[in-house]
C-alpha cells in the first residue's frame, strides 16, 4: 500500500505504480526460478485523505472471488 501525504507525491506514485509491480514480479521470478508461477502482485494507491484500512479491506473483498481457495 502506497500512502502519500501530498498531491505531488501522489502523482509520482501514480506514475510509478506499473513499474513497481512489474519489477516486483520480475524479481520474484528470478529468485524463485525453480518454483512454478502462480502468485499475483498488486498495489493499492488510496486517494489523498482515504482511510488506509478501509481501502485494504475493499481491495481484499475484490480479490476474494479470484482466489482458488474460496469457501
Amino acid at each position: 500500500m502506497e500512502l502519500t501525504g501530498s498531491f505531488r507525491n501522489y502523482s509520482i506514485n501514480q506514475r510509478m505504480l506499473f513499474d513497481e509491480n512489474y519489477n516486483l514480479a520480475a524479481t520474484q521470478s528470478l529468485k524463485n526460478k525453480d518454483i512454478p508461477e502462480g502468485g499475483a502482485k498488486g498495489t493499492i494507491l488510496p486517494s489523498l485523505g482515504a482511510a488506509p484500512r478501509k481501502c485494504f479491506e475493499k481491495y481484499v473483498d475484490v480479490c476474494k472471488p479470484l482466489s482458488p481457495f474460496r469457501d
